[in-house]
């Protein structure tokens, strides 16, 4: 008999081919949803929304540190 809760639930998750089964499912989900090729869509789409965004408000594309750095330029946007 386990003697923590941890022990015990382990145990169970053990035991129990369906549970087993179950949960390696919902792992391979959750990792596809992270794999890097998904992740790297997700940047893509949120920069491309921001310069959209920043298209509309030419104030915001202004950085405060314009006159010191001259590789900022604002067609980047």
């Amino acid at each position: 008999m386990p003697r923590t809760p941890l022990a015990a639930a382990l145990t169970r998750v053990l035991d129990d081919a369906e549970t087993r089964a179950r949960m390696g499912e919902a792992s391979r989900a959750l990792v596809a949803e992270h794999d890097i090729t998904h992740t790297l869509t997700a940047f893509e789409d949120l920069y491309a929304q921001a310069s959209q965004t920043l298209r509309g408000f030419p104030e915001l594309r202004t950085p405060a540190t314009t006159d010191q750095d001259p590789a900022w330029t604002p067609s980047a946007f």
